[in-house]
């Protein structure tokens, strides 16, 4: 989730089930007019195969990332449109390029 100066992120614990027993929360509050929300969630036992998550400058309305998962770096292009020029970006022989449309 990478944070803006506009959001607030609230760690904590919630009841989970049975009640007896909790669980991790995290809350990513924003105020502003419009927002869309991004986030990488990784379950994992031993050792995570995600080892680096980061964000790509790109152009405006596309988020970019950079995330080496089990060794090998995957480039993920979010925007609300999706053109030769936001699929500039990778480099088509060492990225695996995942795009998602919102």
């Amino acid at each position: 989730l990478p944070l803006e100066t506009e959001s607030t992120l609230i760690r904590g614990r919630a009841p989970y089930n049975p009640a007896s027993e909790s669980c991790d929360l995290l809350i990513r509050r924003r105020r502003c007019s419009a927002t869309t929300f991004v986030g990488l969630v990784h379950a994992w036992k031993g050792h995570p195969s995600v080892s680096e998550v980061n964000a790509i400058d790109a152009p405006g309305g596309v988020l970019a990332l950079s995330v080496v998962c089990a060794g090998e770096r995957h480039l993920w292009i979010i925007s609300k449109e999706v053109d030769k020029g936001t699929l500039s970006h990778a480099r088509r022989d060492a990225d695996r390029v995942l795009t998602y449309v919102l």
